[in-house]
């Protein structure tokens, strides 16, 4: 998915919780409405995976589908992760198959 259509996705969620860019900038924790715009217009950066996750819990999707939308390891599985490395070659394969 490239940053424009991340965007175009997280608009329509945006509009469709009837919620303004700076209500939703306030509460995800962005710095102003302005980069909350940019992002939606592909403008800005790839926001960091904390406010990808804050972004899909206030507007009501699922985090680990919109981190990887945005390129991101989903943050359950990187904690499953981390209690069990031994796995992390099993889902490095399944991966490179998919």
């Amino acid at each position: 998915m490239t940053r424009t259509e991340f965007g175009r996705m997280l608009q329509q969620a945006r509009i469709d919780k009837d919620m303004s860019l700076r209500r939703l900038g306030a509460l995800v924790g962005c710095r102003s409405a302005t980069y909350v715009a940019n992002i939606e217009s592909g403008k800005a950066a790839w926001p960091s995976p904390t406010t990808v996750f804050m972004l899909a819990v206030v507007l009501d999707q699922d985090p680990d589908m919109w981190c990887l939308h945005a390129g991101y390891c989903p943050l359950g599985l990187l904690a499953a992760l981390m209690q069990r490395p031994e796995r992390v070659q099993g889902v490095i394969r399944y991966a490179e198959q998919s």
